[in-house]
C-alpha cells in the first residue's frame, strides 16, 4: 500500500486532474468536516478534481509528502488507510500537517473508493492566513 500512496503522492504534487483520477474508482466518496460528496463515474471525479487542482495552485500550495501511513485490513477486497501528509505555503512558516483516512479497494491496481478528511481545510487555510 505504501508504494500506491508514494505514487499517489507523485501524482498529487504534478497537479493534473487526470492523472490523480486514475487512483479513483469509478465511485467515490469524500467527507470533511462541513463536507460530502459522491462521485459515480471517472469522468464526474475528473470534472471535480479539474477545479481542486486550479484551486491549489492559486493558493501556491508547495509540494506534498507522504509524512506516515497506516494500513487496517478490512477483509481481503479492502484496506483503511490513514495517511498523514505536509506541506508548505509560500507565506507559511514550517510545514501544513493533515491526515486523510482512504478506503481502498484492493487490486492491480489498488483503487481509492472514499476518504474522509480529519482536518477542515478551509478553516486551516483561512487561520493561515491563505485566501480562499
Amino acid at each position: 500500500m505504501r508504494a500506491f500512496f508514494e505514487a499517489y503522492n507523485t501524482a498529487s504534487n504534478a497537479l493534473e486532474a487526470d492523472g490523480l483520477a486514475r487512483f479513483f474508482g469509478d465511485v467515490c466518496l469524500a467527507a470533511a468536516p462541513g463536507f460530502a460528496a459522491a462521485t459515480t463515474s471517472l469522468q464526474e471525479l475528473r470534472d471535480v478534481l479539474g477545479p481542486l487542482v486550479e484551486f491549489y495552485r492559486g493558493i501556491e500550495r508547495g509540494p506534498v509528502h507522504l509524512a506516515s501511513i497506516e494500513e487496517q485490513s478490512l477483509g481481503a477486497a479492502h484496506a483503511l488507510v490513514t495517511v498523514g501528509w505536509t506541506t508548505t505555503f509560500p507565506r507559511v512558516a514550517g510545514p501544513v500537517v493533515f491526515t486523510i483516512s482512504y478506503l481502498v479497494q484492493r487490486g492491480d491496481p489498488p483503487h481509492i473508493i472514499g476518504f474522509v478528511s480529519h482536518d477542515d481545510e478551509r478553516a486551516m487555510l483561512t487561520a493561515l492566513g491563505i485566501a480562499l
